[in-house]
């Protein structure tokens, strides 16, 4: 006998809007941040270590992303999601190459602060039948949201470089 679903449709539809306004940001500010740097004179190795830091702030944050959703609960979710927009939005306006790792970072840490949670919320919420169901239309949407990130955000450098961070 199937197990009564404990996902509300309307938590389910928020992690994935959700998910995909972070994935949107992410897909925007991944390669954009590369080509700012290119454009800048930086090498491909500078570019390079610029986008392992961002992953490196995420590693780093997942180690205390659980202690800090016990005393923020879903919050977790809106500050990271805001911090990380916030550190895309700011790449085209930092002076240079010691605050642009320091922003890339930042939006790392918030990355994992927001990401742990909404699938922490997609398993937990879910019932052990709809538990693949619910994640795969959560990482569909996170899907679609980078890859509509990139969509839009490379056109936009063409004609407007720093708007197209925004």
């Amino acid at each position: 006998m199937a197990g009564v679903a404990r996902t509300s449709p309307r938590t389910l539809t928020a992690v994935c809007l959700a998910g995909l306004g972070w994935a949107f940001s992410f897909g925007l500010g991944a390669p954009l941040a590369a080509l700012w740097m290119r454009d800048a004179g930086c090498s491909a190795k500078v570019v390079g270590l610029n986008t392992s830091v961002y992953f490196l702030g995420a590693a780093a944050a997942a180690l205390w992303a659980p202690a800090l959703m016990k005393k923020a609960g879903r919050w977790c979710i809106t500050i990271g999601i805001l911090v990380d927009a916030l550190s895309t939005a700011l790449f085209p306006l930092a002076p240079g190459l010691t605050v642009w790792f320091l922003l890339r970072l930042l939006g790392g840490v918030a990355s994992a602060v927001c990401l742990i949670p909404m699938e922490t919320l997609i398993n937990h919420n879910a019932s052990p039948e709809r538990r693949a169901r619910d994640f795969g239309i959560y990482a569909f949407c996170v899907a679609l949201g980078v890859g509509l990130g990139t969509l839009v955000g490379l056109p936009l450098y063409a004609w407007s470089p720093q708007l197209a961070f925004a």
